[in-house]
């Protein structure tokens, strides 16, 4: 056998290894959590006959973005639990720490799941003093910067989907044409 021949045989052995392992991992899969901020706002409510006074209000969305379910996810805070909403409605309970503060407990979180809490609160709290993290059993949740934008129109969506599609086919007849040269 011939020095290119042990070569090949290695990068075989070597790709065929990646390829079951990456293959076995999207199988498996597993849970994979994320949170962004949805917004932040602050009202003055003025009744008749009383002071103004001021109410802020955020969202926190956290997605469950894997292939598995995610279990147990707590939600932590840095200060004593305000008013809050779980949206849509689901099961959770609010469990109190040593230290005083609370966690929102989630018992599952299904794959491609979504859900929002919404806080409503008085100054001088600020959203970003609220929330301490998001983890579940299986990790923390990544958190992701979010940002609206307009959506491309649909005939340049389908150009970019064409242009990919080239590449893609362009690199498999690369990669034939190669194995074809060293006499695959």
């Amino acid at each position: 056998m011939t020095v290119s021949g042990l070569v090949l045989d290695a990068v075989k052995v070597v790709f065929g290894a990646f390829a079951g392992a990456v293959i076995v991992k999207r199988v498996q899969g597993k849970a994979r959590l994320v949170s962004f901020w949805g917004h932040a706002s602050e009202f003055t409510v003025s009744n008749p006959g009383q002071p103004p006074f001021v109410i802020r209000t955020h969202d926190v969305v956290i997605r469950n973005a894997g292939a598995k379910a995610a279990n147990n996810v707590r939600v932590s805070h840095a200060v004593p639990l305000p008013q809050f909403n779980v949206s849509p409605s689901i099961p959770y309970t609010v469990q109190t720490l040593p230290s005083g503060h609370q966690d929102i407990v989630i018992p599952t979180l299904v794959p491609k799941q979504q859900i929002v809490i919404s806080y409503l609160y008085n100054p001088p709290l600020t959203f970003n003093q609220i929330n301490a993290g998001i983890r579940s059993d299986e990790g923390f949740a990544t958190p992701v910067e979010m940002e609206l934008q307009q959506k491309p129109a649909a005939w340049l969506m389908a150009l970019g989907i064409a242009g990919f599609l080239i590449g893609c086919l362009t690199v498999l007849y690369l990669l034939w044409r190669g194995l074809q040269h060293f006499g695959m």
